[in-house]
């Protein structure tokens, strides 16, 4: 198959830009070696990711959400993005596999379909002179990928989105569902609502007077956490170290060898920059010319002898059409901004040297070919000028290796041989700072102190500075004396009895209005009671605030028919609502939503099939197979081992 489609791709010159730009940003140019050996983080059968390919899509996920937000754009997250995209990764590889273990075959006329659809113009250096495209030189754009993995990939797409198809075709909307939907959210409706303060259960809750043992009992629950207990404290001293102090030198040949390596991105004052001359051939409207047709017969002659390039722009200039010309750009850099993309890219790309023609490529003028007119050659800060920074930077860093791996042995055998720590002190100029009794405090060092055991050390760097630290003391949380909280636990103790006693009322109250009158119920259990309407008018549901309350609108939506009765408890009241009457939406505006409701239930059903098919492959996996697996590290750094 993959034959076939590079030869189809061959023969007729499809474009491949856009599916290039798509797979970069889906993948973020990650390796594709499929190897048995390849060290990776995630597997799902014989499909295998690396730490490195994960990140590398964790940043191109980032920077589509920041493409987004950039065009004001907020797009909702409920998760963080590492479990984003290992969820993305994980749902892939198990539909990639079963659609291997289901056969599914991609017809030729579906992927030529798609070559039509998905893939875009290359400027046309990327193509020889029959238009056949350069393979070689695509691979260098998509490298580490290959163009025989480029088009694996564009078939396993199609192949999933094959997949995801078939099961949403599974999708069905009833029409009662509609009529439910539509009922549920346009009907206007009628409820009584039983209304039961937390201020009148917590007066009869302080009416039944708690013991100190009853009290003393409460705030020793678990259910408390820390709130009733000290905060940790720690105690410890720590050495800093610093470069100059240390001993260490940079040679010459090591700021030499640094500033040749970095000289092209750290040390340029200016850039390299060319001039170009232009040939363009625009569309003519008013004639059926062909501008591409007219560039290439152009670029021929001009390849036979590029030094008439001017002459032929003199002859294009003297016509004076207002579709096509010439001109001369003035100096500018590979970055450039003033030119179109294309030309700018063709220039440094194609134009090795002045004279130099390029093929045909199209910018924003229309069908071009340029000649170098000239180069300046970029200019560099002097090595002279940069040295003193490079080899501070130099020292810096091995600095920072040396001190890590000298502190480390240190510190590893500082419990048998004290005085190697007192030598090394010593020896490279520490300077001790010690740390009073108290608790956490913003900062690193603070930081690092509340993370290592009392006697043991840290070692890491603060800025330019290398720290070895030691946790001398640790005072643990522990319960404050009840005595000293007492009135604390007494007031926490009898608004947990109040939300106790509102659930309670609540219940009951539920229970005896299917079989009394709703005034009655509340005269009974000392609430109140109101009548309140939902209407629908001028294009939108009236709903009174009772209702807008998060813990009751998505309550109330379970009140199908009339009668029907639930009870909410919130932190501050408990309620007990009834859907008196409901109205059922006429034909005519049953008619208007019809359509919209039909699409958002339908999505709602496509959705929730696919993640359940493919919720179904996970526990198979996992459960059955045994065949995916996820690295601990990994599933350490995202803080999160659900998937």
């Amino acid at each position: 198959m993959i034959t076939q489609l590079r030869g189809m791709l061959k023969s007729h010159a499809y474009r491949v830009f856009l599916w290039i730009f798509l797979a970069v940003l889906l993948f973020g140019g990650m390796s594709f070696d499929n190897s048995q050996h390849k060290p990776w983080v995630i597997k799902v059968y014989n499909n295998k990711t690396t730490d490195l390919e994960f990140r590398q899509a964790v940043a191109a996920s980032q920077r589509q959400y920041d493409y987004l937000k950039a065009q004001g754009i907020s797009w909702p997250r409920t998760e963080t993005i590492e479990k984003e995209v290992l969820r993305q990764i994980v749902s892939g590889g198990l539909m990639k596999n079963i659609s291997h273990e289901l056969n599914l075959a991609v017809p030729s006329i579906l992927l030529q379909e798609s070559l039509h659809e998905q893939l875009a113009s290359l400027p046309e250096y990327f193509f020889d002179e029959q238009g056949q495209l350069i393979i070689a030189m695509l691979e260098k754009v998509i490298a580490p990928q290959t163009f025989e993995s480029l088009l694996a990939d564009m078939e396993n797409n199609i192949k999933t989105n094959l997949l995801q198809n078939i099961i949403t075709i599974g999708s069905y909307v009833p029409q009662f569902e509609v009529i439910k939907q539509c009922n549920e959210d346009f009907a206007d409706k009628t409820y009584s609502i039983m209304t039961f303060p937390l201020s009148k259960a917590l007066a009869q809750a302080k009416e039944k007077k708690a013991s100190d043992e009853t009290l003393e009992r409460f705030y020793k629950k678990s259910e408390h956490g820390d709130l009733y207990k000290t905060v940790e404290k720690r105690a410890g001293h720590y050495w800093k170290f610093n470069s100059k102090d240390y001993g260490l030198t940079i040679s010459h040949a090591d700021v030499t060898t640094y500033y040749e390596n970095h000289k092209q991105s750290d040390y340029v004052v200016s850039p390299a920059q060319v001039q170009v001359h232009r040939i363009f051939f625009g569309q003519d409207h008013d004639e059926a010319t062909d501008a591409k047709a007219q560039a290439q017969i152009i670029y021929e002659e001009l390849k036979k002898d590029p030094t008439t390039f001017g002459a032929v722009a003199k002859k294009i200039a003297a016509v004076q059409l207002p579709h096509q010309g010439c001109e001369k750009t003035e100096f500018f850099a590979k970055d450039s901004t003033k030119y179109d993309s294309v030309l700018v890219q063709a220039a440094f790309e194609q134009l090795a040297q002045d004279g130099d023609i390029s093929q045909v490529i199209k910018t924003d003028k229309g069908y071009e070919i340029l000649q170098r007119l000239a180069r300046k050659a970029a200019k560099y800060k002097s090595l002279q000028d940069v040295q003193a920074a490079i080899e501070e930077k130099l020292l810096e860093e091995k600095f920072a290796k040396r001190f890590k791996q000298d502190a480390d042995r240190v510190v590893s055998g500082a419990k048998y041989n004290a005085s190697g720590l007192t030598s090394f002190v010593e020896k490279r100029k520490g300077r001790q700072e010690k740390m009073a009794l108290e608790a956490k405090k913003p900062g690193l060092i603070s930081m690092q102190l509340f993370q290592t055991e009392q006697g043991n050390f840290a070692v890491f760097m603060s800025e330019k500075e290398g720290i070895l630290l030691e946790c001398t003391h640790v005072e643990k949380k522990s319960l404050k004396p009840f005595e000293e909280i007492k009135a604390t636990v007494t007031a926490d103790y009898y608004h947990k009895q109040a939300q106790l006693e509102l659930q309670a009322i609540a219940t009951n109250a539920m229970k005896d209005a299917a079989t009394m009158r709703f005034a009655d119920v509340a005269k009974k259990y000392d609430g109140r009671v109101e009548t309140v309407k939902t209407e629908y008018k001028h294009g939108h549901m009236d709903i009174p605030a009772v209702l807008r309350k998060p813990e009751i609108s998505h309550a109330v939506k379970a009140l199908q028919s009339a009668g029907a009765i639930i009870d909410v408890v919130t932190a501050q009241e408990s309620y007990v609502i009834m859907l008196d009457e409901l109205s059922l939406v006429d034909k005519k505006l049953l008619e208007e939503k019809k359509s919209n409701i039909e699409m958002t239930l339908a999505n709602k059903a496509k959705y929730k099939g696919r993640d359940s098919f493919i919720a179904s492959l996970y526990r198979h996996a996992t459960l059955i197979d045994n065949k995916m697996e996820i690295k601990e590290q990994l599933l350490k750094d995202i803080k999160d081992t659900l998937l």
